[in-house]
């Protein structure tokens, strides 16, 4: 079952879960790597999004875009701070102890996160578990219409 990041980063702390798991984040956003990745992921993603909503403004578009970001290596934490850094929601699998964490956002806005297990590297080329997040306008409402046997557009 898939968590939203998101909606975790407003209801629990860190450390609530398993022990010395904050502590544990800490040293890992310690090292410089990580420490710069999780940084860069933030700043970059955080001026995509203002770059987007001042430039729909500019042009009225309607049409949901965004640069491509990644892939990048976050941490757990690095997760949950760009997850409450952006207007979106992104969803996972939970925490998996010793893994690194593959954002990469696409332009239509789809964000997928994969689990790389100790020893693999960002942008590796072999398959891992990876949880996707597609926005989707009106997403309930479309899907209660399917339940209900209704086709076409939300609303008709």
């Amino acid at each position: 079952m898939s968590e939203t990041l998101k909606d975790d980063a407003q209801e629990k702390e860190p450390s609530s879960e398993v022990p010395g798991a904050f502590e544990r984040a800490k040293e890992l956003l310690r090292q410089p790597r990580t420490l710069l990745g999780t940084i860069a992921a933030v700043l970059i993603v955080g001026a995509v999004d203002a770059w987007v909503v001042i430039y729909k403004n500019v042009q009225g578009s309607s049409a949901p875009s965004a640069t491509p970001v990644g892939p990048v290596g976050l941490s757990e934490s690095g997760l949950r701070t760009l997850a409450a850094a952006v207007r979106q929601p992104i969803y996972w699998a939970g925490p998996k102890k010793d893994y690194l964490y593959e954002l990469t956002r696409t332009r239509d806005r789809k964000i997928f996160i994969r689990y790389l297990p100790p020893g693999a590297t960002v942008g590796a080329k072999r398959p891992y578990l990876t949880i996707a997040t597609y926005p989707y306008p009106n997403a309930l409402q479309a899907l209660t219409n399917v339940a209900h046997g209704r086709t076409g557009t939300v609303g008709a």
